[in-house]
């Protein structure tokens, strides 16, 4: 039988039936999907709740008369629209990069986004998405993707007047970032507590979906902690069934006394549009990194030094773990907050700071969020008994590793210009499966139309070697990208090769 094809927005085509991750984009944007995830936006749907619904879903601060006009009415008023440009270079009408002879056709040079002489045709690319007044002196918080490489932001308030943004810190690892306008009158949300959840609690979405203008609408949330789901590095998603669409990433979702728990970033998908399946960070993961953002522009997370796993029923059997659930330490590194703090490989974390270990996810969410030099203490099982450590966390390193301003100490980066790296970890290592011969630095992301990117770098290449210069860590990587010709030794899928390229 023959497969219907899908067109997209891309101008690629996807087999039906065919499962995407979208991080939802405006509605102007190209949606891209990159193997299975992709970058869009989301909303919510519509209808109404019985009076025994909400009864079970414990918040008695809603009149039980099947409408949320109150809460609606309470949260509209600090969710706002967010506008972006980002210009695009030598990104053609097929959204891909020319090679091989037939490139020397003018008519093909200017069809891939090439003018006469062959240089990259500059375009710009506009988004929609939506935000979330937090504070009454102009602070907003909205996904990263929706500001990501944005030269121009503006944010438009409910009642129609409209301001410039500035990004005052992002953090790519949980899609957020947080901007700034200068603004008076403004009716910042108040912020709940996404951990006080339960999977069947009513919860509304608010954004601007397709660029229609404001919409409230309703769904349950379908599940909570979710992760492993590729979206980003630091997952903890509240699941919903509310109508994700384009152009509410970044909105607010929020609970039935109109508190903020989560903002809306990703769906499951088909077609690309809303099916039921939607995702957003919760508020508990997202209160952290904003403070973090508002306070140093950034996001310096906690590092206790550990490689861990889940731990299995058998594994757990065998280690005395009472009811299964903790996460497994399989390495230490020396001289870590863990070393110092006397953590064994073969040790059983049950609980942090009193709260219960369930996941590698959580646990790694629960570290991180601390930041550094945050005294933790540590319940664990040795040998079947418990054990209490404490530990002061160090920074994770390599948080926030960029190269991608064009610009570092003052002189043009030239053919790195657009990349990102950050340092390797033990996850990492162990995520890629790296052999402990193949030491360097990380290809975390890079503009389409960077000069590495166009010489064929990838998103999770392992830079081992720059100009035949040992690569080991960060600082060897900015002795090492001075100049104009580049050879580049990578890891890639357990092999090694090089890649050359000049400046353009």
């Amino acid at each position: 039988m023959t497969r219907k094809k899908i067109p997209t927005m891309t101008g690629r085509k996807l087999r039906a039936g065919q499962v995407l991750f979208g991080i939802l984009l405006g509605s102007s944007a190209v949606v891209a999907f990159v193997a299975t995830c992709g970058h869009q936006d989301i909303a919510a749907t519509g209808g109404q709740a019985s009076a025994a619904t909400l009864a079970r879903s414990g918040h008695r601060s809603v009149a039980l008369a099947g409408s949320f006009s109150d809460v609606a009415s309470r949260v509209t008023p600090s969710v706002v629209n967010i506008h972006s440009t980002r210009v695009m270079r030598g990104m053609g009408r097929m959204g891909g990069v020319p090679r091989g002879p037939f490139f020397l056709n003018p008519f093909l040079r200017h069809f891939f986004g090439r003018g006469p002489t062959g240089a990259p045709i500059e375009r710009k690319v506009r988004s929609l998405g939506s935000g979330v007044i937090i504070s009454s002196d102009g602070y907003i918080v909205t996904n990263y993707h929706v500001v990501a490489h944005a030269t121009d932001i503006r944010v438009s308030l409910p009642d129609r007047r409209t301001f410039p943004a500035k990004v005052k810190g992002k953090d790519p690892r949980t899609d957020l970032a947080l901007l700034k306008i200068d603004a008076k009158g403004l009716k910042p949300i108040r912020v709940g507590r996404s951990s006080d959840l339960r999977v069947g609690d009513v919860v509304l979405a608010v954004g601007n979906p397709f660029g229609v203008g404001e919409t409230v609408t309703m769904g349950i949330v379908s599940a909570v902690g979710r992760a492993g789901m590729g979206i980003t590095d630091y997952e903890d998603f509240i699941q919903t069934d509310a109508a994700i669409n384009p152009g509410n990433s970044g909105g607010a979702l929020v609970n039935t006394k109109g508190e903020l728990i989560g903002i809306p970033t990703a769906i499951v998908s088909r077609s690309g549009g809303y099916q039921g399946i939607g995702f957003a960070v919760p508020s508990d993961l997202a209160r952290p990194v904003i403070a973090s953002l508002k306070k140093h522009g950034k996001v310096v997370r906690g590092y206790l030094g550990v490689r861990i796993q889940e731990l299995t029923p058998a594994v757990a059997t065998a280690l005395k773990v009472p009811g299964g659930k903790g996460v497994l330490i399989g390495e230490v590194e020396p001289g870590s907050a863990a070393g110092k703090a006397g953590i064994k490989r073969g040790d059983v974390i049950v609980a942090l700071d009193g709260k219960p270990i369930t996941s590698a996810s959580r646990f790694r969410n629960l570290v991180s969020v601390r930041g550094k030099g945050a005294k933790v203490h540590l319940k664990v099982i040795r040998s079947g008994s418990y054990l209490t450590l404490t530990a002061r966390l160090g920074a994770m390193p390599g948080v926030d590793a960029v190269a991608s301003s064009n610009r570092l100490g003052g002189k043009a980066m030239g053919p790195w210009s657009g990349v990102r790296v950050q340092s390797l970890t033990s996850e990492t290592r162990r995520r890629l499966g790296l052999p402990a011969t193949v030491n360097g630095v990380l290809v975390t992301s890079m503009t389409a139309d960077s000069p590495a990117a166009l010489a064929g770098l990838q998103q999770g290449d392992v830079l081992m070697e720059i100009n035949r210069h040992p690569i080991s860590n960060l600082r060897d990587f900015r002795k090492a990208i001075r100049g104009k010709v580049t050879v580049a030794l990578i890891w890639r899928n357990g092999h090694t090769m090089y890649l050359g390229w000049n400046l353009p």
